[in-house]
């Protein structure tokens, strides 16, 4: 009898580590999965996926008056965010994104691109962003390059390369790569804020 609880004992030790071993590399799995899908992420958000290059921006400014937003020789690079007043994500970044451009004054330059024109001004009275705030010019301009989710910050270096892309609310795993990337610290978006 002892021969078979020591048997049993050895058996089940061995199952016991294998399953350990078993459950270790399936998190450096997922692990790399959610890296990965941040990649294809970042590939599929259409002509301004990481490494394109973005063209000069014609953007409509408060007056309506087209100004064109170059890329290449501003100091550190551009953030651009993009957003609608209407979007409920747009509305919970708001103090984050102001937060993060004034922590970001003078390393990078902050873009903002409303894709709609509707509700812009009670937007701006309301949160009072502490950045260029611009209009679309067209649909088919932020159609071209990809910006029809909001929101969306994306990092475009001096050689108007993107260099980096965020999508969606400042929470979780984004903020966590936003606050990574700019060695900073953001408020947490709360929904409807």
């Amino acid at each position: 009898m002892t021969t078979i609880k020591r048997t049993y004992w050895i058996a089940l030790s061995c199952l016991s580590i294998a399953s350990g071993i078993l459950n270790m590399v399936q998190a450096r799995r997922i692990s790399q999965f959610g890296t990965q899908l941040d990649e294809a992420n970042s590939r599929n958000l259409g002509r301004l996926a990481v490494g394109s290059a973005i063209p000069p921006l014609s953007l409509r400014d408060s007056a309506g008056a087209v100004v064109t937003v170059e890329f290449e020789g501003v100091r550190g690079g551009t953030l651009l965010y993009v957003f609608s007043p209407s979007c409920g994500w747009c509305i919970s970044n708001a103090k984050a994104e102001t937060q993060l451009a004034k922590t970001l004054k003078g390393k990078y330059r902050v873009v903002g691109v409303s894709l709609s024109s509707e509700g812009l001004l009670d937007f701006v009275k309301r949160y009072q962003p502490e950045f260029d705030l611009y209009g679309a010019a067209s649909t088919e301009t932020a159609e071209r390059l990809g910006l029809g989710t909001t929101p969306q910050l994306i990092v475009v270096g001096t050689d108007r390369r993107v260099k980096k892309v965020w999508t969606g609310a400042f929470s979780g795993r984004t903020k966590e790569g936003i606050e990574e990337y700019f060695a900073t610290k953001l408020p947490t978006a709360v929904a409807g804020d």
